[in-house]
Order: structure tokens, then sequence, then C-alpha cells
């Protein structure tokens, strides 16, 4: 959960230091990859986050039975 909401306000806050000169392209195109990879890392944990809870319950269950 922690993912999700400070990764949602992190990519907020880079958008913020977009520049609007065409000179600052680079700077730009940096920002992008960073909230790109950011955005990837919030989808990567919100499809792990599923499964961390089914193994463990399948874990916690085998535990019971022996």
């Amino acid at each position: 959960m922690r993912l999700t909401f400070g990764g949602t306000i992190i990519v907020y806050i880079l958008t913020k230091f977009y520049r609007i000169d065409i000179t600052a392209y680079e700077f730009n195109n940096t920002l992008s990859f960073a909230i790109t990879l950011i955005i990837l890392s919030m989808i990567f944990g919100q499809l792990i986050f599923p499964i961390n809870i089914i193994y463990g319950l399948i874990k916690k269950k085998n535990k019971s039975i022996n």
C-alpha cells in the first residue's frame, strides 16, 4: 500500500518539475524515464500483492494441517 500511495505522490511531484523550454528536452526525457520506472514498479507491486496474499494463505493452511 505504501508503494501505491507513495509512488502516486512521487509521480505527482515529479510532474511539477517538467520544463517548458525546448532546451530542457534532455531533462524532461530523463524525468519521463524516472516517472515511467516508478509507475512500472507500482504496477509490479500491485501484481505481486495478491500473489503474496495467496501464498501466505496457502502456507498458513499447510502449517495448520501438519
